[in-house]
């Protein structure tokens, strides 16, 4: 069955308009249709065509407030009635989409103008440090080429010093010429002179004395070189302590002595150097036992336990590995100790169990690990272990007094007490002997001393150790006794490491003394020359035998004796010419050497300074001119300076070299990492670039194009955009709202014209009162739309500024829908209220915003006049 609703302007009756139509419906709507009849399928259409009709608008409105007419008695809220009943809510899905939809391409071209942006700010750094890398490296290039030419630069320094020092000398040559003709001369003079003074000479008779002369000179010689042979002899025999007196048979017999003190010294130091060795093979041991004695001591402070230090480091490695404390796996050693009352026994217990108080007990559950460890690990030294298997902690019968494991007390809060027990009464069950006929009727005994019985036949003592060194004892578990008497041990030993040492330091210094005395007795016994030619008195005696013939032979002549002092005094002279002629020569022969090095270097310093072209020099010598006015000489240059400047200026192109070589890395870095950086933040731009400075030029190539055509192009197309599309339609939205809220203002005024014509009570009339909503959001959404649409003075901020704005608006109004219909409804822009006023002078009597505090009676009247104000609401003609 289907229901369908009938709209007519003229009369129907069923008779005559719904029959004879057939029996389907869309015939009856064909005939209804040509009698201008509306059909309708649904009640919606039809209640509008129905209100059209009546004038009562086809929005219905009519009738909500003819119903409401009906029910209601009172009004809660005059602000929400009028919103809801005397107000149209204004249709701004349009403008919202049209807002959408120019923000979303206004976003899309600021994100290309922030992009761009961004790579501009990436690119500028890759751009400066790559520049500054560049130009480190040429730099350096140009640097490196300038310490090339260093020496033709030193050179082109160096050449006017050498011709001018050339020039000098030059200058000196010929001086120097002159004065040696000058003495030349001289020296001819004298010697004539001298020849015709020994003529003259010759004739006085003067032949024997030159002879005399000449003898005296000879024998004067032979005495200086015979005394200073005495005085090499002398020294040897007083430090060997033997006698100086100058005689040939005192020289013979210290010679021979020699010889024998010489043998008696090799012997002697044979005998010291045996004793040092000796004494440094005891220092050697007396190290080791020291170095063993501390690490003991250090083991021994550590723990309680009076196990070697090998043995516990093996456990302590065996524990580390397996990560488990070493209390779980202890010594045999650790758990026993002889009873304080049987400390006579001690050595003799010690000396039996030594071995197996060395043994390691592991327990069952750790006894995989252990094994495992142990076979793939090199342990250096002997370890026995026992796996302790629970099954096997059986407590055994107590031993009698006189046997071996009565005498020892075993630690009680170990869970390895039964085995151990067990162990002592299986394997140790040693009689404990007081004299020898016990233990020879003993089957297993041990003696006081040490001696042990192990069956009827195999006897045993090991003394190789005395038998109560506590230093050996490894029972117990307190090392007190122990420490003490290592440490003491340790004591005594530094101190005979010290005499030792001391006697040591007294056997070399002796050795010292015997090497010197035994070197200095074999240079006696072989001393080259004889006595004669050590015995200088001889020679004074012939010396002074003819000074006095040579003086009575001058005393015999006056003429003879002027002559000699003429000759005398003209060999003064000649000796001072020819010293002074000699010393010419001499100076003469350097100065001609150094003329020719001078000119040999000089033209050195021309070709290497040759070597280098005009181009060169120009661009290399003026750097190398400023760092050697910087670090070197500068003006104050000086030949014998230049090799020492050469080698300055080239540890300072060197150091600068280096310094542009660290720039240059460092910036390389930091462009390679802004390289980095720009491909991390856009990938897809580098996919065909690397990170080195030969891809610097693409990507300055992409930062010129970004600086002059893409970012210029983005900001203008983005500008124009946001003012001619979005600032546009945000103004265009702004004045749509405006106009919404002067209709509203004009709607009021209409209903207010309508209720002064009414009296609400004898003399008062009602009006609607019409004030701006205090709400904060709608206030602040009117300032920030009024923002968007004002222009700026400051235009490089005016696009950036106007972005974010119409930005936080948008996404605020995408991500709050509530806020959103709340401050873009304008009805939510006002407040109402109604106000009573006196007719006679418009004064207010009352104002209403609600019915709250009337009488059922004046809320109904208030009501009813609201709804009749409303009624009145223009509405299309029937």
């Amino acid at each position: 069955m289907r229901r369908l609703f009938i709209v007519s302007e003229q009369a129907l009756s069923i008779s005559v308009d719904f029959t004879g139509f057939g029996h389907k419906v869309a015939d009856l709507r064909k005939s209804l249709k040509k009698k201008n009849v509306d059909a309708f399928d649904s009640f919606g259409p039809y209640q509008q065509a129905f209100s059209k009709l009546l004038g009562l608008g086809a929005d219905g409105r009519a009738l909500e407030l003819f119903n409401q007419t009906i029910s209601m008695k009172s009004v809660g809220s005059v602000t929400d009635f009028v919103r809801q009943n005397m107000l149209d809510s204004p249709d701004l899905e349009s403008h919202i989409s049209e807002l959408e939809r120019n923000y979303e391409d206004l976003k899309r071209l600021h994100d290309a103008v922030v992009d761009a942006r961004k790579k501009v700010d990436l690119l500028t750094p890759v751009d400066k440090f790559g520049q500054e890398a560049l130009t480190a490296a040429n730099e350096k290039q140009h640097f490196s080429e300038s310490r090339e030419l260093t020496e033709p630069f030193i050179a082109s320094l160096a050449t006017p010093l050498y011709q001018k020092r050339l020039q000098q000398r030059q200058q000196d040559a010929i001086r120097l010429e002159g004065s040696l003709a000058q003495l030349t001369q001289t020296q001819q003079q004298q010697n004539l002179q001298a020849s015709e003074l020994q003529q003259a000479l010759q004739q006085q008779g003067g032949g024997r004395l030159q002879q005399l002369q000449q003898d005296i000179d000879r024998c004067c010689k032979e005495r200086d070189a015979q005394h200073t042979q005495y005085l090499r002899y002398q020294q040897l025999a007083l430090a060997l302590g033997l006698s100086d007196r100058l005689a040939a048979e005192v020289f013979l017999q210290n010679i021979d002595t020699a010889k024998i003190q010489a043998e008696q010294f090799s012997q002697a130091i044979t005998s010291l150097e045996t004793q040092s060795d000796a004494i440094k093979l005891q220092l050697q041991t007396q190290l080791q036992q020291q170095q063993q004695l501390s690490a003991e001591l250090s083991a021994l402070n550590k723990r309680q336990s009076n196990i070697p230090a090998r043995q516990l480091q093996i456990r302590e490695q065996l524990c580390y590995a397996l990560d488990i404390p070493e209390s779980s796996l202890p010594f045999v050693g650790e758990l026993l100790q002889v009873k304080p009352n049987e400390v006579r026994w001690q050595g003799a217990v010690e000396r039996v169990l030594h071995n197996f108080a060395l043994s390691l007990l592991v327990p069952d559950e750790l006894y995989s690990k252990v094994t495992e460890f142990i076979e793939h690990t090199h342990l250096g030294a002997r370890l026995v272990y026992y796996r302790i298997r629970p099954q096997k902690l059986a407590l055994p019968s107590p031993a009698t007094a006189d046997f071996l494991p009565a005498k020892l007390e075993i630690k009680a809060d170990s869970m390895f007490s039964p085995w151990l027990s067990q162990e002592l009464s299986q394997r140790f069950l040693y009689q404990c002997c007081n004299d020898l006929a016990s233990f020879r009727r003993a089957d297993k005994a041990i003696t006081l001393a040490g001696q042990m019985k192990s069956g009827p036949e195999r006897h045993e003592k090991d003394d190789r150790h005395q038998l109560h060194d506590k230093s050996r004892y490894v029972l117990g578990w307190s090392n007190k006794e122990k420490i003490q008497l290592q440490a003491s041990q340790y004591s005594h030993s530094q101190q005979q490491q010290k005499s030792q040492q001391a006697t040591l330091q007294n056997l070399q210094a002796t050795k010292q003394q015997q090497d010197q005395l035994r070197f200095q007795a074999l240079k006696l016994s072989d001393f080259e020359l004889n006595f004669e030619q050590i015995n200088y008195p001889v020679q004074i005696q012939r010396i002074e035998k003819l000074q006095k013939e040579q003086q009575q032979f001058a005393q015999s002549s006056t003429q003879l004796t002027l002559i000699q002092q003429a000759i005398t005094e003209l060999a003064l002279q000649q000796s001072k010419t020819r010293e002074a002629r000699d010393q010419a020569m001499l100076d003469t022969g350097k100065l001609q050497e150094e003329l020719s090095t001078l000119h040999v270097i000089l033209t050195q310093q021309q070709q290497l300074l040759a070597t280098v072209t005009e181009a060169q020099q120009q661009l290399y010598f003026p750097t190398l001119a400023e760092m050697f006015s910087l670090y070197g000489a500068g003006d104050k240059l000086q030949l014998n300076m230049l090799s020492n400047q050469l080698s300055v200026l080239r540890t300072k192109l060197n150091e600068k070299i280096q310094h542009l070589e660290e720039k240059r890395s460092k910036k390389q870095q930091q462009m390679v990492k802004a390289m980095a950086e720009f491909g991390h933040q856009f990938p897809n731009d580098v996919t065909e670039l690397d990170q080195s400075i030969a891809a610097l030029p693409e990507y300055q190539a992409m930062l010129q194009l970004l600086q002059q055509e893409d970012l210029p192009r983005h900001e203008a197309r983005f500008k124009d955009m946001l003012n001619r599309d979005t600032i546009q339609a945000m103004a265009l939205f702004r004045s749509k709202l405006d106009t919404a809220e002067e209709e509203i203002n004009a709607r009021i005024r209409l209903i207010n014209q309508s209720l002064v014509s009414l009296d609400y009570q004898p003399g008062t009339f009602i009006e609607v009162d019409n004030v701006p909503s205090t709400d904060v959001e709608i206030r602040e959404f009117k300032t920030r739309l009024k923002q968007c649409v004002e222009h700026s003075l400051d235009d490089s901020l005016y696009s950036e500024q106007k972005f974010e704005q119409v930005k936080s608006l948008i996404e605020q109004m995408r991500r709050e829908p509530k806020w959103t219909q709340k401050v873009m409804d304008v009805r939510f822009w006002h407040l109402f209220n109604v106000n009573e006023r006196y007719r006679e002078d418009g004064s207010v009597k009352e104002c209403y915003s609600d019915s709250g505090g009337k009488s059922g009676g004046q809320k109904e009247k208030l009501a009813y006049s609201i709804l009749a104000a409303a009624m009145l609401r223009p509405v299309p003609a029937p």
